[in-house]
């Protein structure tokens, strides 16, 4: 009698569990695959990001960007390409996923070349 409450019991429990996680992912996270980490989807919307302009929280949102390559990126900016991205030690299949979603443009407090 004491087995079949206990696996009652944990079948319930792990039901809630299901239901409750799901509820509180947002739609742009549903999509996500393993091992990829969900972006914030305000960031997300953006149609590209500019290399040489970018916040460090705007890097991050790209897939394949943590923390210490978006510092690696800002610190050793400007950037004429995104194939200039190996000097900030990314990796090739990385620039290569993410060169869809960014721009090289002018950095902050220089003119656009004509």
């Amino acid at each position: 009698m004491m087995k079949r409450w206990c696996a009652r019991s944990v079948v319930l429990f792990a039901s809630v569990l299901v239901t409750a996680c799901a509820a509180e992912k947002a739609p742009a996270e549903t999509a996500v695959r393993a091992g990829e980490r969900p972006v914030d989807a305000t960031v997300a919307e953006a149609s590209s990001i500019n290399l040489n302009t970018a916040t460090q929280r705007e890097l991050e949102s790209l897939r394949g960007i943590g923390p210490a390559t978006a510092k690696r990126i800002i610190r050793n900016r400007p950037y004429a390409s995104t194939a200039e991205l190996s000097r900030a030690e990314v990796a090739g299949p990385i620039i290569e996923l993410i060169s869809s979603r960014v721009t090289v443009g002018a950095a902050r407090g220089q003119a656009s070349p004509r």
